[in-house]
């Protein structure tokens, strides 16, 4: 008996693996089926119930009785409870079908993602326009309730406008030219405005003002942007009609950099920069220089220090830093620019590179689960600022925090590792039909009809330029 248990006893077992074997792969096949299932149900489900989210945030903020408002909030937190758990399903089930980050479609996927930035790149803008505190809103409530990721701290955006940004980049030793806020010529009607005034409004001269400046200088609203509103100012007539012009906003006017040896947009999207020569008399579609290599390697690594310090001292993940060179030194005189311009009707040969750097920092904030900076620190920023050091050099301090915090080595190794592929994607995408015909629609959105043929020719052969002399070369050093 024991000599035919010992004959068995492997042919038993060989069966028994092969039978176990056979179920672990039908296990497997089910679990991927259904982690698959599951993931496309996901996607499915979050459109409708991010729409309902959004809408109910709308209605409660319209007149309601106590009994619709109570039943718009219990709709409201239904819908986010299941959101919640929706994405979680997402996030487990995609990682069971295909791993934390599968390159299986990476170029049909590249593809689709590359039109979609281009298809919508400037919308965001167009829809602030219109939505833009329900956007605001729906933002932050996903931020602290579903850990979401979104470029540019919303609440440090509210905070921080223009004047405020001033101050604290004043603080940390910053050259921003002398900048001052001027009260509003007139006020929205209010039933207590009259005696307000008269408590607390004080007399000003507006002659004193401009002689304490000094002409030339600038007058541009303190929350404005896209040069609306910015007027120079030579003399006090020049002064006092556009202050008589102004209305109700506030206004704030910077000493006038002149003459100035170049004046420069430096883009920054996460770690990744972009310095455009920028001709602010020129046409918009003409502001943005096609000039590269137009700096010195001291003045670039200058420009890219001050844009990384704003950028990160604020938490914004895209923003844009006008500054000015006269005299030896760089003058940063307007940067609170979150979201800055992004169609290609305005960037054009400069286009691809932000659609290239927004993809890119979008797939590394989601595949490497980044953190959303809730809070804003600014301790080791004071830190620096109060140490006795020259002003380049505590420049270079302030910089090494902003890459601290925009993780630059390890965004470097995640493009060069996972998205080597994303220069060749992009040299072949921006010179297809589907490109040419999404410049298209945008010219055809915003230019009269006897233009449309001439604009789009123009923008496409920029685009075409850009890769000639950059995207066919690709990228180096990951970005």
């Amino acid at each position: 008996g024991l000599l035919a248990a010992l004959v068995c006893l492997p042919a038993y077992v060989v069966s028994l693996i092969r039978e176990l074997t056979e179920a672990k792969a039908a296990a497997e096949a089910a679990s991927q089926a259904k982690s698959r299932f599951l993931a496309t149900i996901s996607h499915e489900l979050r459109t409708p119930l991010n729409s309902i989210i959004g809408l109910t945030g709308l209605i409660k903020n319209s007149p309601l009785d106590s009994e619709q408002r109570s039943m718009v909030r219990s709709v409201r937190s239904s819908a986010r409870t299941l959101l919640s758990l929706i994405n979680n399903i997402l996030d487990f089930s995609k990682l069971e079908a295909e791993g934390p980050f599968s390159s299986i479609h990476a170029r049909a996927d590249g593809e689709r993602m590359l039109a979609l930035l281009c298809a919508s790149s400037g919308r965001m803008a167009d829809a602030e326009a219109h939505f833009a505190r329900a956007l605001e809103v729906t933002d932050e409530e996903a931020i602290l309730l579903n850990d979401l990721y979104v470029y540019n701290n919303p609440w440090s955006i509210q905070a921080n406008e223009k004047h405020t940004s001033y101050a604290a980049m004043m603080r940390l030793g910053l050259p921003v030219p002398d900048t001052w806020m001027l009260p509003a010529k007139a006020y929205e009607h209010a039933d207590d405005l009259e005696p307000t005034l008269r408590q607390y409004a004080k007399m000003f001269s507006l002659k004193e003002i401009g002689e304490k400046m000094g002409y030339p200088f600038f007058m541009k609203p303190y929350h404005g942007g896209g040069w609306r509103g910015v007027t120079r100012i030579n003399d006090l007539t020049d002064f006092q009609r556009a202050y008589d012009a102004s209305g109700t906003d506030l206004m704030n006017i910077q000493k006038a950099v002149v003459p100035y040896d170049w004046f420069v947009r430096c883009v920054g999207l996460g770690p990744q920069l972009r310095k455009v020569n920028y001709d602010p008399s020129a046409p918009l579609h003409d502001r943005y220089t096609m000039d590269i290599d137009f700096l010195s390697p001291e003045d670039a690594s200058l420009l890219e220090d001050t844009t990384l310090t704003i950028n990160a001292f604020f938490g914004w993940d895209f923003n844009s830093c006008e500054a000015l060179a006269s005299g030896g030194t760089w003058y940063p005189i307007d940067f609170a620019n979150a979201c800055p311009d992004s169609q290609v009707t305005s960037l054009h040969y400069h286009f691809p590179w932000l659609i290239k750097a927004n993809l890119r920092w979008s797939i590394f904030a989601a595949a490497t689960d980044r953190p959303m900076r809730r809070n804003l620190d600014w301790e080791p920023f004071y830190k620096v600022a109060d140490r006795d050091l020259p002003p380049r050099e505590r420049l270079s301090e302030y910089a090494k925090i902003a890459h601290e915090r925009f993780e630059t080595e390890k965004f470097r190794d995640f493009c060069r590792s996972h998205l080597g592929h994303l220069d060749e994607l992009a040299y072949e995408f921006f010179g297809s039909a589907r490109l040419r015909e999404a410049i298209r629609q945008k010219v055809t959105a915003l230019f009269p009809t006897h233009e449309i043929d001439e604009f789009t020719e123009l923008f496409w052969s920029r685009v075409q330029l850009w890769r000639e002399q950059e995207g066919a070369r690709g990228d180096e050093n990951g970005f």
